[in-house]
């Protein structure tokens, strides 16, 4: 009796030891997880993760009432922040209940708010008064904002150089009210739509007007580097209109690019680089779903048998070979989009100087831009020289010079979307019953044995499309300024933008675009020239400290020409020539 006893306790022992020993394996790992999510994200206190709370509320302006979209919200010492939305709503996660609230905007106070635990935090937000003294660009000439009647918004260089973005009106999207920018396309090098407090016109064109360093550009905003961009202001209303006439009517978008200052010579190099990262997914069906719904659609046309299984044998009737083997492996079926994607980079360099003295003063920077999107060797490169020279001739006389070459190139190995020739619609669209492989091993030209669809990796796989767009442009601004008595000003100005552009096309015999048809290939070439005269006389006069006087007259000319060739051809007998030698193909088709 005494054994067994003895034996009995052993075992209990026995087994409270494995018990506390897997109790100290899971308490070491669950340390370890610990330690590895400190080393991530940082030290996060029991009582943080506890009294973290939702706060919401809305922003309006205290003069007017009106809700103010694009206000920043920042918890104070942290860098959890949101911006309001088109209603000045938010709604933010806060770390702790009695954190402070930081609330800011452009022209308006900055406030700091201690939440004291509320859940709900409504601003109205008071216009700065330091700001009714900044000098804006209104047009031919500059005021006050205190003295400015009509809309005017101004996006100032931090704004501008802070975000990584390609081209300049990205930099001012949510930045001015009442602006609209709407990218075509997420592609690089795309450009985008312009509207300032909606459409004007059904039919004639929506854009606002440019005006670069006091001079009309009709150029694409793709030219301009944002890291040049001193400032921008909008002129919203009529005043724009009043100004430039009929050419403001959809409202005049202001650029000031960088000038020197009066320094000894500044070096600058700015630089940045990262990733451009897919995010999200396009929730398309896998192949066992996309079936099912094939069967529920023969099934409402009495195709189907009515029951709850599939049917085989009706399967290998509505199903060709290569679909009803994906059906039967009981998988998600190819996943185009995921072999066809990746994750795009981006990068921009830029080396300026700048400085001066009371006599002259000189800017000069050269910047670069690439940049490659999430389908591969979808580019888009950039590279601007800026020159800006200001020279007091006199005490009565002052001259400067405005100076931009430039050149863009995009290429791409596969068509976009236009006529279903691009990889990524046609990723999207395709079948998730096909398949990429022969059993073999080998690449499949088509998804199925129908052949009614076509792999979507076919220009990467047969290297059989290239295009290529090259844009040259230099934009030229001139101007003097006489002071002919302490309150009249004479000011000349003459410009000019000159582009060029030539654009390369070639889809091959198996390309997405021709489908086994002959070969096409595309020449465009186009140049424009603008030329711009303005004379400018201006009155200005502060009588008594307190009353000032305007008078402006303006005299311009302006002249436009443009000439485009193209060629377009079918039947290229070898397709290394790709574009480069359209003479010998069979057919010229325009």
């Amino acid at each position: 009796m005494k054994k067994s006893n003895l034996l009995i306790g052993i075992k209990e022992r026995l087994i409270n030891s494995i018990k506390n020993w897997k109790i100290l394996r899971l308490t070491a790992l669950l340390l370890l997880v610990s330690s590895f999510q400190a080393f991530a994200e940082g030290p996060v206190s029991e009582n943080e993760s506890l009294q973290q709370q939702t706060v919401s509320g809305r922003v309006v302006d205290a003069s007017t009432g009106e809700p103010m979209p694009g206000v920043n919200i920042q918890v104070r010492g942290t860098t959890v922040g949101t911006l309001t939305d088109i209603d000045g709503r938010y709604t933010l996660a806060v770390p702790d209940p009695n954190a402070v609230m930081v609330f800011s905007f452009i022209g308006y106070d900055s406030q700091e708010i201690p939440l004291g635990g509320r859940r709900e935090l409504d601003l109205r937000m008071v216009a700065s008064v330091l700001s009714l003294d900044e000098v804006v660009v209104i047009g031919y000439g500059t005021q006050k904002r205190r003295d400015v009647s009509g809309s005017v918004s101004s996006v100032s260089e931090d704004v501008i150089s802070s975000r990584p973005v390609a081209r300049l009106d990205q930099a001012l999207a949510g930045s001015v009210a009442g602006l609209d920018i709407r990218m075509s396309n997420s592609q690089p090098g795309s450009g985008s739509t312009i509207l300032l407090r909606g459409k004007r016109s059904f039919q004639a064109s929506n854009d606002p007007l440019l005006i670069v360093d006091g001079m009309p550009f009709y150029g694409d905003l793709n030219d301009i580097s944002p890291s040049n961009v001193q400032s921008v202001d909008v002129l919203k209303d009529a005043s724009s209109t009043a100004i430039y006439g009929s050419r403001g009517a959809n409202g005049v978008i202001i650029i000031t690019t960088k000038r020197g200052q009066i320094s000894k010579p500044t070096f600058v190099w700015d630089s940045y680089a990262g990733p451009e990262l897919k995010f999200g997914r396009i929730p398309l069906a896998d192949a066992q779903e996309y079936a099912q719904w094939a069967r529920e659609a023969y099934r409402t046309m009495g195709g189907y048998p009515n029951q709850g299984t599939p049917d085989p044998e009706w399967d290998a009737i509505i199903f060709d070979p290569i679909e009803l083997a994906t059906i039967q492996s009981g998988g998600p079926g190819p996943d185009y989009l995921e072999e066809l994607t990746q994750n795009g980079f981006q990068q921009r360099h830029q080396l300026s100087v700048t400085g001066g003295s009371e006599a002259v003063k000189y800017n000069f920077s050269g910047n670069y831009f690439n940049q490659e999107g999430i389908v591969p060797e979808d580019i888009f490169n950039r590279i601007t020289l800026a020159t800006n020279i200001d020279v007091n001739i006199s005490r009565r006389v002052t001259s400067g010079i405005s100076f931009q070459l430039g050149q863009t190139v995009e290429t791409r190995k596969t068509a976009r979307e236009a006529g279903w020739g691009g990889a990524y619609q046609r990723a999207v669209n395709a079948t998730p019953l096909g398949r990429l492989k022969t059993p073999e091993g080998e690449d499949e030209y088509v998804l199925m044995s129908d052949a009614l669809e076509y792999n979507p990796l076919t220009d990467y796989i047969w290297d059989c499309y290239r295009y290529k767009n090259t844009t040259w442009n230099a934009l030229l601004n001139a101007y003097a300024d006489i002071k002919i008595l302490p309150s009249l000003t004479y000011r000349i100005t003459a410009g000019s933008t000159i582009r060029n552009n030539k654009m390369q096309e070639f889809a091959g015999f198996l390309s997405l675009s021709r489908h086994k048809g002959a070969p096409t290939a595309d020449k465009v070439d186009g140049n424009n020239t603008y030329l711009i005269y303005e004379s400018i006389l201006t009155f200005n006069k502060t009588f008594n400290d307190a009353h000032s006087l305007t008078l402006t007259a303006v005299h311009g000319i302006q002249s436009f020409n443009a000439e485009t060739s193209e060629i377009h051809v079918m039947d290229i007998p070898y397709e290394t020539s790709l574009y480069h030698n359209l003479g010998s193909a069979n057919t010229i088709t325009g």
